[in-house]
């Protein structure tokens, strides 16, 4: 059993023994690390001439192989990654992502996700799992799992739809003509549809502008357990011509955020259980940040994460000098001069925040970096 409830530090460990942050994200068939943690690790990486595909369209990628990847008490080896695609999140609100988990990982395990007690934990296949019949089945569409939903407009309509069980997304999302039954409930509109393909460093966020629809839900069904959940659930695809086929849809972790989920891959079973841990908020933040601190020590090439960290947890002035230290170090970096820019912002201090992208936007080697949306403290 691998309990990841102690904290941030003990979610995984890569092959050098380095701490990293992924997404649980049980709607990636494949698990993807970001380059530069790749080139870090001095993993060989292979091109494939395969694609992946996401909300936003197909895109190639590129292959490494973790060679050990540490989830608490527990170990996989030789673990298939993909690297080089667009659309993976490089942050957690302050907390910088290293990739995503898929269920290239996960379907090794019987998963309890806390959401109440804001724990993940990790049964090896045999040790523990749910009783026969609970819950509802899980199946398994190649890397993607599939479970049954049931769902209730205000108005009474009613539907049951087979989506893909999906950690990474928020909430309960169709595809293609999937809602079809509630076509009549829906309100229509037009918004970016952000997701894997989405290669923000060369498109224009504009260029990810999609018709869709928004259809109100007031009562769901899933894992055995039938609750009010009301939402206003996201279509896409809905007035496409032809339809989009690709996949039904996504059901999110919004429905599960008030109960204990647990998904017995090796079993084949979903269920919904109410959390008897004591409820907690995890300070992830703080945690990261002591990690830091104790892995890297005070070096300026992680100004960048940690000026982040400390401010959104509240110490505005050791952002500040820990941005002020990094730009000592490396006074054309920038994300660093950006971040300054952004603190001074928050600080309402609005001449100082101009004057510093203005200083910054003089110099060629900065231009291209600031431009892209990437750099930029949301």
């Amino acid at each position: 059993q691998g309990d990841w409830s102690s904290d941030v530090c003990s979610s995984d460990l890569l092959p050098d023994n380095s701490p990293a942050l992924f997404l649980v994200d049980t709607g990636a068939s494949i698990s993807v690390i970001h380059r530069d943690v790749i080139d870090r690790l001095g993993l060989p990486v292979e091109d494939v001439g395969g694609t992946v595909g996401g909300l936003s369209g197909s895109v190639a990628w590129k292959r490494a192989v973790l060679p050990t990847l540490r989830l608490g008490e527990l170990r996989l080896n030789a673990v298939d990654v993909a690297t080089d695609v667009p659309g993976v999140p490089e942050l957690a609100g302050a907390l910088p992502v290293a990739g995503i988990l898929g269920n290239n990982v996960w379907t090794n395990f019987v998963m309890e996700l806390d959401y109440p007690a804001d724990t993940l934990v990790l049964h090896a296949p045999g040790t523990w799992g749910l009783k026969k019949r609970e819950g509802a089945p899980l199946v398994l569409d190649g890397m993607h799992a599939m479970t049954t939903v049931d769902l209730k407009t205000p108005d009474g309509k009613k539907g049951t739809i087979v989506l893909q069980l999906d950690t990474g997304a928020q909430d309960v999302l169709f595809i293609g003509n999937a809602a079809e039954a509630f076509r009549d409930a829906s309100t229509r509109g037009v918004e970016p549809v952000l997701g894997i393909g989405a290669d923000l460093d060369e498109l224009p966020i504009s260029n990810f502008l999609q018709v869709t629809r928004r259809v109100p839900m007031s009562t769901i069904g899933i894992g055995g357990r039938t609750f009010k959940h009301e939402t206003r659930a996201s279509w896409y695809g809905a007035d496409d011509d032809p339809p989009r086929s690709d996949f039904p849809g996504l059901l999110g972790y919004a429905p599960m955020s008030q109960w204990l989920a647990v998904l017995d891959f090796p079993s084949q079973r979903f269920a919904l259980r109410k959390s008897t841990r004591a409820p907690r908020v995890f300070d992830a933040d703080k945690a990261w940040l002591e990690l830091e601190r104790s892995y890297w020590g005070e070096v300026s090439d992680r100004a960048v994460i940690r000026g982040r960290l400390q401010y959104v947890s509240g110490d505005a002035a050791g952002a500040r000098a820990t941005v002020l230290a990094g730009l000592a170090a490396r006074p054309k970096d920038a994300e660093l001069t950006t971040l300054l820019s952004w603190i001074q912002r928050n600080d309402q201090e609005w001449e100082g925040s101009i004057a510093t992208l203005a200083a910054a936007s003089r110099s060629e080697e900065h231009t291209s970096e600031l431009q892209s949306p990437c750099n930029l403290v949301c």
